[in-house]
C-alpha cells in the first residue's frame, strides 16, 4: 500500500512553524529547540520543498543559493513513518529545476545518512569527510 501514496511536492508555500518543529522532531534532526531561531531559520531559507501525503507535512528540505552557482542544503527530513518510500530523493529532485545547469549542491551529512546520499547520486568531497556534492546536469 505504501508504495501506491500520492506525494505532492510543493515550493511555492512554506509549512507552519508547528508542522515543520514536529517533523524534525519525528525525524530526529537536531536543531534548536528555540521557536524563534527555527521561525528565522525557515523565513530566512531562500528555498523551501515540502512533501505532503493527504494534507501531512511528511518530508522537507531547506536550502540556500544563488541558483546557478552553488547550493547548500541544510536539512532533508522525511518523517520516519515515510521513510524509505523515495521522499527524500523526490525532495532533491523538485528543487533541481530550479537551480540552473551546472549548479553545485551540496550537503553536509550524519554519518548513518552516507548511503542515503550516494544511492541518490551525491559523491563524497574526498578531503572533507562527511560533506557531500553533486552537479545538475
Amino acid at each position: 500500500m505504501r508504495s501506491e501514496l500520492m506525494i505532492i511536492y510543493k515550493s511555492d508555500e512554506t509549512p507552519s512553524l508547528k508542522e515543520v518543529i514536529a517533523l524534525y522532531n519525528k525525524a530526529a534532526l537536531r536543531r534548536p529547540n528555540d521557536e524563534r531561531r527555527m521561525e528565522l531559520m525557515l523565513k530566512n531559507a531562500n528555498i523551501k520543498v515540502s512533501a505532503w501525503h493527504n494534507g501531512k507535512l511528511v518530508g522537507f528540505l531547506r536550502a540556500f543559493t544563488d541558483f546557478c552557482f552553488d547550493c547548500y542544503i541544510n536539512d532533508i527530513a522525511v518523517d520516519p513513518e515515510y521513510q524509505g518510500l523515495g521522499i527524500g530523493k523526490g525532495l532533491v529532485e523538485y528543487l533541481k529545476p530550479q537551480l540552473e545547469k551546472d549548479t553545485l549542491m551540496f550537503l553536509i551529512s550524519a554519518p548513518k545518512s552516507k548511503g542515503f546520499y550516494e544511492k541518490i547520486g551525491f559523491s563524497n568531497f574526498k578531503d572533507i569527510e562527511d560533506t557531500w556534492h553533486q552537479v545538475i546536469k
